[in-house]
């Protein structure tokens, strides 16, 4: 397929699992990338911009925000198909529903369900469909790096989102034990998840799966994580492929546990990181979304 990509090169900046996914279509499809960062940007109007680049067979958006830069994307002569990772009821829900309805998308994907659900119900699209998330596992992979940390717990911590998450970092510092919960990002970011016998996360208030779950895993790190909706949907195991925890009080025992337990901990992230990299990557999510483009749209 001949896509035209609008949005932001973010491969510098904080999303770079985002991006990447975005740059893996090129594998697959003849992919045009049009927006800031990517190539010579000045034109804003859609319908001028396919004056250009008038062979393409759809265009592809990437998250509202990065969308809203675009001008009358609802006179594009051709279909339009959009990404969001970000559509929560606690979110910009109004701004999002009135740019998305403006727009005319054919088709919508979301990493999770219950999004899904909430843009079905809010009719942001003519169809939506459930596109988990992925990862890129040429960038994230294991690498021969010692395993000097015992536990990472680096993300987001916006309270309202995750009022968690500042709460495990304040543990790890209390407990006697090596940790790393400093920002990081690309390249140093893959690197100390190898260099980590733990990653330990939280879902937050919505209690999504997120991109730690592929991104970690990927990398052969053993993820200790609170049990997310789409858990079974996407077919992980508890005690298989990472480790679940009910409270803080067991994340605290787990810790322990696995951080005594060698043999098991490493036969659970190796088993993790082969799960993901087989199911889960970037290639693997791509062909299930051409598959549904192309059945959608013919």
């Amino acid at each position: 397929m001949k896509i035209l990509v609008l949005g932001r090169n973010q491969l510098y900046k904080r999303s770079l699992g985002r991006e990447l996914f975005k740059q893996d279509l090129s594998k697959f499809h003849n992919v045009i990338y049009y927006g800031k960062g990517y190539r010579k940007y000045y034109v804003k109007n859609v319908p001028d911009i396919l004056k250009t680049y008038n062979d393409r067979d759809f265009i592809l958006t990437y998250i509202c925000a990065y969308s809203t830069e675009f001008e009358n994307l609802s006179k594009a002569n051709i279909p339009k198909v959009h990404i969001d990772v970000d559509y929560f009821p606690g979110g910009n829900l109004r701004i999002q529903n009135e740019f998305y309805r403006k727009s005319k998308y054919n088709i919508m994907f979301a990493p999770t369900k219950c999004m899904v659900q909430l843009m079905q119900e809010n009719k942001t699209a003519e169809k939506v469909f459930w596109l988990p998330f992925s990862v890129n596992t040429e960038k994230y992979k294991k690498t021969a790096d010692c395993k000097i940390i015992d536990v990472m717990a680096t993300f987001t911590t916006k309270p309202h989102w995750y009022p968690n998450r500042s709460k495990i970092q304040t543990m790890l510092k209390k407990l006697n034990v090596i940790s790393f919960t400093k920002p990081v990002l690309h390249d140093e970011y893959i690197k100390k998840i190898n260099q980590s016998k733990i990653f330990v996360t939280d879902n937050g208030t919505y209690n999504c799966l997120n991109m730690k779950f592929t991104e970690v895993l990927s990398c052969g790190t053993l993820l200790l994580s609170n049990k997310p909706e789409d858990f079974d949907d996407v077919g992980f195991k508890e005690g298989e492929h990472l480790v679940i925890y009910k409270d803080l009080n067991d994340m605290q025992d787990k810790i322990n546990y696995y951080l005594k337990h060698d043999n098991e901990r490493e036969e659970i992230a190796k088993n993790g990181m082969e799960f993901v990299r087989k199911n889960h990557s970037n290639d693997v999510r791509i062909k299930e979304m051409t598959d549904i483009i192309q059945k959608e749209l013919k």
